[in-house]
């Protein structure tokens, strides 16, 4: 998934801040389509992008209670992004406006985080089976994927859950730049036990994975080392935490199963299981 994040970054102007301003603009644009499970269906394939008039706008001080930033830090952001031409001022608030998210670069993206959620999945169905992960059972309806799977459903969810998942990661480090390149070092490095140096990867390679600047991300690096977060070895970097930061990171990472455990059971009520 995050691949999905970097191509918000790309299109906030490379600001991993203004990325999350506007992808918290864009899920409350929509939260209201998914609990609708006609709206939900009507609107889940890239095909079928939500109009102009179903949007609702968001103020900024909403976006701001949303990300826990200050309300000035997001009115600027937001501002930025109107210049751009990604968000749209209106009475009410901001929204993102259709034609943005329905380019051929943003199917790409959109198909490449549908797959990531499905690898996603089946990673923890595999690691995790005894969790309480949704089935699909045999009387279930099913949306089916066709030459059009439905990628906008599941954008509208991940996006939700990546808001929540990078509240947690920004406790933890300090700011939305160096919550995405943490998540590039955990993300490339955790499979492997802790005392594996080999996992290793250098600022280079860490960098390329997110398409951040290198001297950007060695300084965040550099951040997250002292932060205890994570290790400096003579290969690189790897997701190693220092023994006194471990009740944070094990509370970080209880909360994230449950959201993701939120994200499957609400694509589960609207039949995407992602088999």
């Amino acid at each position: 998934m995050l691949r999905g994040v970097a191509g918000h970054v790309d299109a906030s102007g490379g600001d991993a801040t203004a990325a999350f301003v506007m992808l918290a603009v864009m899920s409350a644009n929509l939260d209201h389509i998914d609990e609708d499970r006609e709206l939900a269906r009507r609107y889940a394939r890239f095909s079928t992008p939500v109009p102009e008039e179903e949007r609702r706008p968001v103020s900024a001080l909403a976006v701001a209670a949303r990300l826990g930033l200050p309300r000035e830090t997001v009115r600027r952001r937001l501002a930025d992004l109107v210049a751009m031409g990604r968000c749209v001022r209106e009475d009410g608030g901001f929204h993102v406006p259709t034609r943005v998210l329905a380019t051929a670069e943003r199917r790409e993206v959109a198909l490449l985080n549908f797959a990531a959620v499905r690898r996603l999945r089946r990673d923890l169905l595999a690691e995790a089976p005894d969790a309480s992960w949704p089935q699909r059972g045999p009387a279930d309806e099913v949306l089916d994927e066709g030459d059009d799977p439905p990628t906008r459903i599941v954008s509208r969810h991940s996006s939700n859950f990546a808001l929540d998942f990078i509240h947690h990661l920004v406790v933890l480090t300090g700011g939305h730049e160096d919550a995405v390149a943490y998540m590039a070092v955990v993300e490339a490095t955790w499979r492997g036990p802790a005392s594996d140096e080999s996992a290793a990867l250098p600022g280079l390679t860490i960098a390329q994975s997110i398409d951040r600047p290198t001297e950007s991300v060695r300084r965040r690096m550099t951040h997250l080392v002292k932060r205890g977060l994570i290790a400096r070895t003579e290969r690189g970097f790897i997701a190693r935490h220092e023994p006194h930061l471990e009740p944070p990171i094990q509370a970080a990472s209880l909360a994230t199963v449950a959201t993701l455990q939120n994200l499957f059971a609400r694509l589960a009520r609207h039949g995407v299981y992602l088999d």
